[in-house]
């Protein structure tokens, strides 16, 4: 049985969701979200059955902590983690509000951002409950090998969304199975995970096109300041195609290689 303390000072909002631009994610991984209360719940609901170790960092702390799940409350929409460890960074967790947790799930990386609750204490040992958060990340290795697009480029993109919506974009990076691309002038709505684009154009170098439709993956903010970001995978890519991406990822390969 937890004893809660009492917190009658007023709750910061929570921080936002984790960027899927991350500089220190891997270009092997691709993301898939998670955002429906029900889909976040079965998910913390498998890492406390799974008895993941959650790697905790806390907003304004360079340490990494460690802690597991007790309970998950799907109706009131929070869980009961245990006291972590090393026990120093308790004190941390009743100054730092801002929490971002990583942990394995079926050998998949998942993370997720929420913040510092409530405190509580049975016998000696101190436990936290943590609101839901908006969204859980998914990181799976990619199916295919994704290239980098120097910025310098300008690969210009341009997609019909839904609503017959035209939007220009340029390209960051490019696989067979998909890509991702900024724009300047977001976040246009039409633009969610899920939705189709009828018709995407890429325009590659030596006035080569590729062309097909494709299903955004995910969308949000870029660090790159003004900057809207967003993924898809190709739905129909003809042969011709596919061999001209293959074409231009060796050479963005090639290139990168070469800076290196």
């Amino acid at each position: 049985m937890f004893r809660w303390f009492s917190d009658s000072s007023p709750k910061p909002p929570a921080p936002p969701p984790l960027s899927p631009q991350s500089p220190h994610l891997d270009e092997s991984l691709k993301i898939e979200i998670f955002s429906k209360p029900d889909q976040i719940a079965g998910l913390l609901e498998d890492v406390m059955a799974q008895r993941s170790v959650l790697a905790i960092t806390l907003d304004g702390i360079g340490e990494t902590y460690s802690s597991t799940i007790l309970e998950v409350v799907r109706h009131q929409r929070y869980i009961v983690i245990d006291e972590i460890a090393p026990k120093e960074g308790n004190r941390a967790m009743h100054l730092h509000r801002g929490i971002h947790v990583r942990c394995r799930l079926h050998k998949v990386m998942v993370r997720f951002a929420t913040t510092v609750g409530t405190a509580g204490q049975s016998g000696e040992a101190t436990y936290y409950r943590l609101p839901f958060p908006a969204q859980i990340e998914h990181l799976q290795k990619r199916e295919y090998y994704r290239a980098s697009v120097p910025m310098e480029r300008h690969v210009a993109v341009h997609v019909v969304a839904p609503g017959q919506q035209v939007l220009k974009a340029e390209l960051r990076d490019i696989s067979v199975g998909g890509f991702s691309a900024s724009l300047r002038a977001g976040p246009p709505a039409a633009l969610v995970q899920g939705a189709i684009m009828d018709r995407c154009v890429i325009a590659l170098p030596e006035d080569k096109r590729v062309c097909g439709s494709a299903e955004v993956c995910y969308a949000g903010s870029s660090r790159i300041a003004g900057a809207f970001r967003f993924g898809a995978r190709f739905v129909n890519l003809d042969r011709r195609d596919h061999k001209v991406l293959e074409q231009f990822i060796a050479r963005m390969d090639r290139e990168y290689r070469r800076r290196r």
